[in-house]
This record gives structure tokens, C-alpha cells and sequence, in this order.
């Protein structure tokens, strides 16, 4: 992934990051403990997406080292896997669990 793409996910992932604290900072009574703890979750993943980017290794699935695809990272910026590697992931936790 070039250095222009690069830019463009870490522009769109930090404008999520501070739109999820935002929310997290102006939660009310209404928001239950499970909502906080997803957005706390969120939080951490597009952290962890944004080290990627900065490691260079942001794009490439972590399971088999394919690219993920742009327009996969475009709907779900914070994936770590392609899509095969995902499938494969859903149906194992569909037999343990």
C-alpha cells in the first residue's frame, strides 16, 4: 500500500477514533455497560489498525498474508484477515461454539 492510501485510511480511522471517544465521553445513564465496553473495544481495534499503517503491514491479511483488498479495508477499515481467512475463522467458531 502506497504512502497516499496510507494517509487516507489513517485520516478516515483517526476521524473514527475521535468520533467513537466523543461518543464514549457523552455517554448517559441510558448507555449500558456492554455499549461502553464495545466502544472501548472499537477504540482498541482502530488503535491497532493505526500501528499497522504505521508498521507498513496494514492491508495484508494476518493470518495468510494476502491483501485484504481496498474495498473490503474501505467497509471494514479495522479487518485483519481476507475474506477466505475470515470464512474459515466463522466457521470454526461456529463448531466450538
Amino acid at each position: 500500500m502506497g504512502v497516499p492510501m496510507r494517509a487516507h485510511f489513517t485520516k478516515l480511522l483517526d476521524a473514527w477514533k475521535g468520533e467513537v471517544r466523543q461518543s464514549l465521553s457523552q455517554a448517559g445513564d441510558e448507555d449500558d455497560l456492554e455499549d461502553r465496553d464495545r466502544k472501548r473495544r472499537r477504540i482498541s481495534e482502530i488503535g491497532k489498525a493505526l500501528q499497522r499503517i504505521q508498521n507498513e503491514e496494514y492491508g495484508w491479511c494476518d493470518s495468510c498474508g494476502t491483501a485484504i483488498g481496498l474495498r473490503r479495508l474501505e467497509a471494514l477499515p479495522t479487518e485483519e484477515l481476507c475474506l477466505d481467512c475470515r470464512e474459515l475463522a466463522r466457521q470454526k467458531e461456529m463448531r466450538i461454539g
